[in-house]
């Protein structure tokens, strides 16, 4: 089971840097166990969490999010651990209040994807997303819906079609920095000594 488990992030990690790369959306194409093995160094974690290939953060980081603001910027310009969470997600929303609950989603920074899809549950229907308002605006929305209280103006956005965005397919996904490597995980995790253990 760990096996697989480090297998899956090890593709998701190497999805988001050819997605990047190439403008496609690979998340769950799997090459040989090998070459994921070489690629993303799933033998090396931290803390449960693996390793990401510094050429592979390099592509990854070469890649363009808006912030609140409507600014364009660099993922190399963010110096914190990076929280990808989809506004309409539910384990986004119960990964969100675990750390707000214990002080700790400040020290992410939060890049919304998959701002077009959406949870047949939700009591409204997907939007169409444009522009860094209407990001905004979905955000506020989905987050009020999960009583999230946190201010979407801190968030930085992965605007649809972006290659980030086409990249990032299953959610949270997170990356934390630690020692001068970047360690990648996905998924809800309810254990608060995790959360401390790689955050402080």
């Amino acid at each position: 089971m760990k096996r697989k488990r480090g297998i899956a992030i090890a593709a998701a990690v190497i999805g988001i840097a050819v997605g990047t790369i190439l403008g496609n959306t690979i998340w769950t194409v799997l090459p040989s166990h090998a070459a994921v093995n070489r690629t993303a160094q799933s033998s090396v974690r931290w803390h449960g969490l693996l390793e990401v290939n510094t050429s592979l953060m390099q592509s990854l980081f070469h890649s363009q999010v808006e912030t609140a603001q409507g600014k364009s910027i660099s993922l190399a310009e963010v110096k914190k651990p990076i929280l990808f969470s989809a506004p309409f997600c539910p384990w986004c929303a119960k990964t969100e209040k675990l750390l707000i609950a214990n002080h700790r989603l400040g020290k992410f920074q939060i890049v919304g994807v998959g701002l077009d899809g959406g949870a047949k549950d939700l009591p409204f229907p997907p939007m169409s997303v444009t522009t860094v308002q209407a990001a905004k605006v979905l955000f506020a929305r989905d987050w009020h819906y999960y009583g999230i209280k946190w201010p979407v103006e801190g968030l930085d956005f992965a605007m649809p079609g972006s290659p980030i965005d086409r990249a990032i397919q299953s959610y949270p996904f997170f990356l934390i920095p630690h020692n001068g490597k970047w360690y990648a995980d996905m998924g809800y995790n309810p254990s608060l000594q995790f959360w401390k253990s790689i955050l402080g």
